[in-house]
């Protein structure tokens, strides 16, 4: 796990981390959703249901009411009497009687308004032609046909009229005939009279019900008989619902409530609405609500709206919680890292800036410890290896002085024991001035047109033992006053010499050119002697990569040259140094290279020719 997270960014670990979080909180928040719409529209629909079957409860309670009234009438031994002269084919009432039965019908009228509308007693014969009301006008002659009513209602008890078609009274236009009546036959097929006696039911008992019945601003209650709307008077609900009801809506749901006669409620969707039905103790009725799909779940839309803003807002504080925490974390940490990605060792002298937790400053405060102490050791390094460095210039020096004093002494000795006495003289002259030169008043660095002087002197020293060769010094006069290490040039043009020109020609020629380009000088030492073979030349530079002050077998053979090679990169550094290219029988070209430092003018010539 640790090393699987090591190739991450702090950050985005963070991330990973989070990510869990924030999944889990949006899952919550889904399956909080799905609950929570899954229960609200039970909640809703639960609502419904409870205020429909309350209605549906008090109108029972109602018509039951009514028709316990209504049979305590007919039972009453007036009507008993009534039915009694009927069977005998007698006036069903006396002239004494009528008036009593009709005050006694009048006053259970007047008893109950709310519950009654009208009440009629009728005989085909005009015998009793009675008719009370408190609103309705009616034609007093009823349209009425004994064998119309006898095949759907039971003689001689009371019967329910569900349509207000069955109302035997003509109504004017302006009225309309209650929506339900209660009927009871007077007599029979078999008997001379006949008749019937009706109570019709105030439209105000289911009205004034389902009109309290308000489940929503828009929504409306009614009366469903046989599939039919029995009450949708906009005058009534306060609101166009129950008009605006399609065709096919109408349709379905009188289907489905004659799919299923024996439920006890009903709810389903239409296309626009919501609908809950349960039926009534009359058969084939039942109280149907309607209510807009849009404010069916109104508050279900604000609970969603509501969770979803919510979720956004813990969502959203959630992410902006993480950015902070991820700031709060990372960004000291990656600062840190910046820092110390930053540091050099030009730059360990400036601190470290902690920030962040205490933690983060106790680690910032350790690396600005710990670098202080690498500040301390690479000064003291730096000091060691200054003195290591001079040491190495002396040591390197001192090599070369007993080399060439070596090869000084036996050229004069040779010039001696020839007899060559005037040529051994200034042979000695030239040495003196050589080392005069050289000793440079304890210089290490001297101005290369003194390193010049020094080599002609050299150069003479050997043209007055051999005569057989030539030499010459190209040098642009601004870059006279240049600085060089002392002795730099002698032990490359000795090698030039002994061994480039002296073992393969006589009359050989060593050119020493020195160029600029931009901040370095470029010495060039040429002669045309026998050259190298590729093998050879191999072996030289590879012992000129040597370590310092190191001589191996091939490095000695040519110590020299890599004296001066050692010293010149001591001192300037690994960039500068000598470079050597020849060819066999055609001579070789050795290239040094230093920077370019200049120290005072001088006003020597251009070229100096031996």
């Amino acid at each position: 796990m640790n090393r699987l997270l090591s190739r991450f960014s702090l950050r985005f670990v963070i991330i990973i981390f989070c990510l869990p979080f924030l999944i889990l909180l949006t899952i919550t928040f889904m399956v909080f959703y799905q609950t929570g719409t899954s229960r609200f529209s039970k909640m809703m629909d639960k609502n419904t249901r409870t205020l429909v079957a309350q209605t549906r409860d008090s109108i029972n309670d109602s018509l039951e009411n009514v028709y316990y009234l209504s049979n305590s009438l007919t039972s009453s031994h007036t009507f008993y009497k009534i039915h009694d002269n009927i069977g005998n084919n007698k006036a069903p009432v006396t002239p004494e009687k009528y008036l009593e039965f009709s005050k006694s019908l009048r006053s259970f009228l007047e008893h109950n308004p709310t519950l009654i509308d009208s009440i009629g007693v009728y005989f085909t014969d005009n015998s009793v032609n009675l008719y009370l009301s408190n609103k309705i006008n009616c034609v007093m002659q009823p349209s009425f046909q004994f064998s119309d009513y006898y095949n759907r209602c039971a003689p001689f008890q009371l019967n329910w009229l569900t349509s207000r078609n069955d109302y035997p009274y003509a109504v004017n236009a302006q009225d309309e005939a209650p929506g339900y009546s209660l009927i009871e036959l007077l007599g029979s097929t078999d008997t001379d009279l006949k008749g019937f006696f009706l109570i019709g039911i105030n439209d105000r008992l289911f009205t004034d019900q389902i009109k309290n019945c308000r489940l929503t601003e828009n929504s409306s209650v009614t009366i469903l008989q046989d599939g039919k709307l029995v009450y949708q008077d906009t005058a009534v609900f306060g609101n166009h619902t129950l008009d605006n009801l399609t065709e096919t809506e109408l349709i379905q749901i009188k289907e489905k409530v004659a799919a299923q006669p024996e439920a006890d409620s009903l709810s389903f969707a239409l296309s626009g609405h919501y609908a809950v039905y349960m039926p009534l103790s009359l058969e084939g009725a039942g109280v149907l609500a309607i209510i807009p799909m849009d404010e069916m779940f109104l508050d279900y839309r604000d609970f969603s709206n509501t969770l979803a803003i919510l979720a956004v807002i813990v969502l959203a504080g959630c992410a902006i919680l993480y950015l902070l925490i991820s700031q709060m974390l990372s960004f000291p940490v990656v600062n840190l890292l910046e820092q110390i990605d930053h540091i050099q060792a030009s730059t360990l002298a400036i601190p470290i800036q902690g920030s962040g937790s205490k933690e983060m400053l106790r680690i910032s405060q350790g690396i600005n410890n710990l670098l202080s102490r690498i500040q301390v050791l690479m000064d003291s390094l730096q000091t060691e290896m200054q003195a290591k460095q001079i040491t190495q210039l002396q040591a390197l020096h001192s090599q070369i002085n007993p080399h060439f004093m070596y090869n000084a002494l036996d050229a004069m000795k040779q010039l001696c024991e020839l007899g060559e006495t005037e040529k051994a003289g200034q042979m000695i002259d030239s040495l003196a001035m050589y080392y005069r030169i050289g000793v440079s008043k304890g210089r290490d660095i001297i101005r290369l047109n003194e390193e010049l002087t020094h080599t002609d002197m050299y150069l003479g020293i050997l043209k007055t033992r051999f005569e057989d060769f030539h030499y010459e010094f190209t040098i642009p006069r601004e870059l006279m006053d240049c600085t060089i290490i002392k002795i730099t040039l002698q032990p490359i043009v000795e090698n030039a010499l002994y061994h480039g020109l002296r073992p393969y020609r006589t009359d050989g020629h060593i050119r020493i050119t020195v160029s600029r380009e931009q901040n370095d000088i470029y010495i060039r030492i040429e002669d045309d002697g026998g050259g190298m073979a590729e093998n050879v030349l191999e072996e030289i530079r590879t012992s000129l990569n040597a370590p310092a002050c190191t001589f191996k077998d091939q490095s000695v053979k040519i110590y020299g040259v890599k004296n001066v090679h050692d010293r010149i990169r001591l001192t300037y550094g690994k960039g500068y140094g000598l470079s050597i290219q020849s060819e066999l029988d055609k001579g070789t070209a050795v290239t040094i290279k230093i920077p370019y430092r200049k120290e005072e003018c001088i006003n020597d010539e251009n070229t100096i020719c031996g």
